[in-house]
């Protein structure tokens, strides 16, 4: 009986909280439970249980729901408590009539990880590896942004404003959220926000409202020119000094800001948390290194130690944009700073928005700040143009002139696209331009214009200004149909068709390898294949080993980038297809299982091959901080190839040919393993340039490793077997040709410079090639963020693309 009172009793206290409830609700208009569900972050059967006194829903749901239907939640607190008192568990009933809840775009998880938290070692290691990586992106943004004069002379006046667009959800719930859960307590010394400090603000204060945000999400929104991406690296500069000054413990707190473009993430497929985490340790290779602790990007993302600053979003299919908001909901607990255009992010946001989000909309600049930022950049005693051009803008700020510097794009345009203060007559010449449109075409014409003029005096540049305009012309219009900002140098293959690489490898080893067999297979090397020699027979034999090997090789090249539709349809479903180790894998493995079937009958020799070239893959992948030349030997691979070469040898040669075949081998293999590991400087590639030289490099030493490691060995054996002058010629022969396969197999460099040649078969890219594009980084058309080159302005490659199409539909 009593059991049956107190049901009564819970019953009745949730009926009581459910009807002032739906009172409340009733008062509020009655708004769709979709609609209420959607705002409040639950579904529609939660909304409905509530309303109804089906079920008590927890009291953060609670809390969402009363605010927004307007009610006090201090007030409401005390109701939920004693209804929780009363009833301890919840009614799991559901109305049979109400349809389940709309299921969600296919994400890969569509549920948030936990953040976990790690003390003692563990902790002193994750502060590490995030202090390595904040030193590391402070020193390259400092450089990024003085290259595009953001902090000399003084930043753009940019001013910004809460968006009134439908983009967010109501600010009051933004403001009520709490530092439990997900949900974060502002940073050390930047005070909570309120709605006064979101109102508006200029550059400076984006940092405060980042950094006092507790829903941790931030939206940057304009139009193009606005100076979305300026807003975001400055405020990513002002984060990382901010953190730099900070005390260990303060400072194990802060997260480190990355900038990543949101072209690579595939939301239907890949959890944000693993998107992210494979992102760090690609561009950051240093942090694999075993004094951060196994997998530390992984960590750093679980632990919350790092911010995302999403730009890209605009450049993402159309019909992911929703998709990527709804896991960006339902997956991200680390800050997230998002920049997008606004109509963009207007047509992709339906019932589904980024919740808890606060929107600054970049605002025009007015004419006095753009007067005054001019009037900064001129010199002390300007030229009479320079001053007409700053009396104009003051004197007439309704005109199409003055309407069309009104953002930071064309102001640096008129900033840079003017060395001679004569040339800004033209500028305004009232008759010439009627319409803002006309102003900003001009502009972006005469960037280009005027860094490939020839000088009067002096030697021209070693590009004509035609062929300059039409090669860029060429990489905008392609990286357009692309859908990318990012021109990648190591990714330009894909540009053209792999087939013609491959074959070029193949022929390339079929005419090398064939004047090999014939010095050393002839009279002077001597080598013999199961008693054959001869020099006809090492023109056959070296010619068909070398088209197979060199065939390999190119496709070996081409899979190790298995971002190409059709690489990635070979490669996906293998471990190691996506990564450079495939290399590694395939000559490793494929080395010793050759070695091992010519002496057991070629039985054992294809599981061994596999199994070594697993393992000498996977060493591959480790990051270690050492640069002796001995402490690069791998010894997972010196015991994974060197145990079965030498017991093969030794069985069927006897001992000490199985231990000196097996200590050579397996300590040459695993020295082209320590040599193809990623670099651990912390440093980034902060060049194209710099990462151009740095791969040139890598591979030739990994060429070379390989080289040595087959061509002395092969050397000595047809050495001691027919004298020095063929163990000279077997030992540069065959080494010569595993190195170039090598080369062949493991560089991007190599790889990109048949993809030049490929691409100038088209008139307009005749001049492409990394000169070229390092000429137009010097000349300031392009810009290097990182690795990647970007075009100055993303209306400058719009704008270069368009002036294509009708040459092109000519």
């Amino acid at each position: 009986m009593s059991t049956d009172r107190d049901e009564a009793i819970a019953d009745t206290s949730l009926k009581a909280f459910s009807t002032k409830l739906r009172h409340l609700y009733d008062q509020a208009g009655a708004p769709t439970q979709q609609t209420l569900a959607t705002r409040a972050r639950c579904s529609r059967t939660v909304v409905w249980q509530a309303l109804n006194g089906k079920r008590l829903p927890s009291w953060d749901i609670t809390e969402r729901i009363v605010v927004e239907l307007g009610g006090d939640a201090t007030e409401w607190r005390s109701r939920w408590a004693a209804a929780r008192r009363h009833r301890d568990t919840a009614d799991e009933s559901t109305d049979p009539g109400v349809a389940p809840e709309p299921a969600v775009p296919p994400a890969a998880t569509t549920s948030p990880r936990p953040r976990r938290h790690y003390d003692g070692h563990d902790a002193r290691q994750l502060l590490a590896a995030a202090d390595a990586l904040a030193d590391a992106l402070r020193l390259e943004w400092d450089r990024v942004a003085h290259h595009r004069r953001l902090l000399l002379p003084a930043p753009i006046p940019l001013r910004w404003q809460n968006s009134e667009q439908p983009v967010t959800g109501p600010l009051r719930e933004t403001l009520a959220c709490t530092p439990v859960g997900h949900l974060f307590a502002p940073l050390p010394g930047i005070p909570p926000v309120t709605a006064e400090t979101v109102r508006s603000g200029d550059l400076e204060e984006v940092f405060t409202v980042y950094g006092g945000l507790r829903s941790g999400r931030m939206l940057i929104l304009g139009e193009p020119g606005s100076g979305k991406s300026a807003t975001a690296l400055l405020t990513m500069i002002t984060a990382l000094r901010h953190r730099r000054d900070l005390d260990d413990a303060e400072r194990g707190e802060v997260p480190v800001p990355v900038l990543l473009t949101a072209r690579s993430w595939d939301p239907r497929r890949q959890h944000i948390d693993d998107w992210l985490a494979e992102s760090l340790a690609r561009d950051f290779p240093f942090l694999l290194t075993t004094q951060y602790g196994p997998n530390a990007p992984r960590r750093l993302v679980r632990a919350g130690r790092i911010a995302l600053f999403l730009d890209g979003f605009d450049e993402m299919v159309p019909e992911l944009r929703a998709v990527a908001l709804e896991a960006l909901n339902r997956q991200a607990t680390f800050r997230l700073v998002m920049m997008a255009r606004t109509d963009e992010l207007v047509a992709a946001v339906g019932a589904c928005h980024l919740y808890g989000a606060v929107a600054l909309e970049l605002l025009p600049i007015p004419v006095y700040d753009a007067a005054s930022y001019l009037t900064r950049c001129a010199l002390d005693s300007a030229a009479a143009p320079q001053q007409q051009l700053i009396e104009r803008l003051q004197e007439k700020p309704e005109s199409a002139f003055a309407q069309a510097l009104d953002s930071p794009l064309n102001l640096t345009l008129v900033r840079d696209a003017f060395p001679a203060p004569s040339e800004i007559d033209e500028l305004l010449d009232e008759r010439r331009f009627g319409s803002r449109a006309e102003i900003d075409r001009y502009l972006l014409d005469r960037v280009v214009r005027v860094e490939y003029e020839p000088p009067p005096i002096g030697r021209p540049g070693p590009y004509r200004l035609e062929v300059a305009r039409a090669c860029l012309e060429f990489l905008a219009s392609t990286m357009n149909e692309r859908r990318t900002r990012d021109l990648a140098w190591w990714r330009m293959h894909h540009w053209a068709s792999p087939f013609p690489r491959i074959l070029a490898a193949g022929g390339l080893g079929l005419v090398i390898n064939a004047l090999v067999g014939v010095l050393v297979f002839g009279p002077l090397g001597e080598y013999t294949v199961r008693g054959t020699t001869g020099a006809r027979f090492g023109l056959v034999y070296g010619a068909a080993m070398g088209l197979t090997f060199g065939l390999f090789a190119g496709l070996v090249s081409e899979l190790r980038d298995a971002t190409a539709p059709w690489a990635a349809r070979i490669g996906r479903g293998t471990a190691f297809a996506a990564r450079p180790n495939l290399a590694i894998a395939s000559l490793v493995g494929l080395s010793t299982g050759i070695a091992v079937a010519n002496q057991t009958f070629y039985i054992l020799g294809p599981p061994v091959g596999i199994a070594v070239g697993l393992a000498s893959a996977r060493a591959a992948r480790r990051v270690l901080p050492r640069r002796n030349i001995l402490l690069r030997v791998d010894p997972t691979t010196v015991l994974a190839a060197g145990l079965p070469i030498g017991l093969s040898y030794g069985v069927t040669k006897g001992l000490m040919a199985g231990l000196v075949a097996g200590l050579v081998s397996g300590c040459g293999f695993g020295l082209m393993v320590g040599f193809a590991r990623p670099s651990d400087e912390t440093d980034l590639a902060v060049a194209p340039e710099t990462s151009w030289r740095r791969d040139r490099g890598r591979s030739l030493t990994f060429a070379l490793a390989a080289g040595l490691t087959f061509g002395i060995p092969l050397g000595l054996g047809n050495g001691f077997a027919h004298g020095l002058v063929p163990g000279i010629l077997a030992g540069i022969g065959f080494g010569g040709t595993i190195a170039c396969g090598g080369l062949v197999g493991a560089s991007n460099w190599w790889r990109t410079n048949l993809a030049f040649l490929q691409l100038r078969r088209n008139p307009t890219a005749a001049p492409l090639s990394m000169r070229f594009l390092q000429d137009a980084h010097a000349r300031e058309i392009l810009r290097s963020v990182g690795p990647v080159y970007q075009f100055r302005h993303a209306r400058l490659q719009d704008r270069l693309a368009d002036s294509r199409r009708p040459r092109r539909a000519d």
